[in-house]
């Protein structure tokens, strides 16, 4: 091959890329132009008048009214328990039965006034 055949007869293209970046930098600025020029046209236009409403004033019952439907829930809820250690003597009351307000029987107020256990009896019941 020959220095002469090596050399094309038309000219070869450069790469593209130069005017593509050129492209693609012209449409950003025109972009960031357009959101610039929208921002600050939006900060300097002034605010819209406020308007009133008037009404000529009335006596009469003001009357609320709410309907609703669904399930009521806690925004808190609380664990209750207690713990006790030792021996049950006596149990006067079924698990969840309701109680009457009236004072303990009399065998547990005496108990509870003196902590010391009663002397037993030599009498066997």
């Amino acid at each position: 091959m020959t220095p002469a055949e090596r050399i094309p007869s038309e000219p070869t293209r450069l790469d593209r890329r130069p005017k593509r970046f050129r492209r693609l930098a012209i449409a950003a600025a025109a972009l960031a132009a357009a959101v610039i020029a929208t921002v600050a046209w939006r900060a300097t236009r002034p605010a819209p008048a406020p308007k009133y409403e008037t009404v000529r004033v009335e006596r009469g019952r003001i009357v609320a009214q709410v309907t609703a439907t669904g399930t009521l829930s806690a925004l808190v809820t609380v664990q209750v328990g207690s713990q006790v250690s030792g021996r049950i003597a006596k149990l006067l009351v079924d698990f969840n039965r309701r109680t009457p307000t009236a004072p303990p029987p009399r065998s547990t107020r005496r108990w509870a006034r003196s902590r010391r256990p009663r002397p037993r009896s030599s009498r066997r019941r």
